[in-house]
């Protein structure tokens, strides 16, 4: 799976973590480059349901338009 974040490019870190046992627990965070054209976050492994959870700290403003999710759906 693959993760791109439809964003402006500016300085800054967007930092990534999951859930999926209904937000009992997390994964570690993932750090995603903003100043780059298309920041993405790739090796995300499989899952069947997940919650998401992204911060954000940077002295400019994040505008996120849309996150996009690459998916290979697999057979059952």
């Amino acid at each position: 799976m693959r993760m791109d974040f439809i964003t402006d490019q500016r300085p800054g870190k967007l930092k990534v973590r999951f859930t999926e046992d209904d937000f009992q627990s997390y994964s570690l965070f993932r750090e995603v480059d903003l100043n780059v054209a298309r920041p993405s976050l790739t090796n995300c492994g499989t899952f069947r349901r997940r919650g998401w959870h992204l911060r954000y700290a940077s002295p400019y403003a994040l505008r996120l338009e849309a996150i996009e999710l690459d998916l290979l759906h697999g057979g059952a």
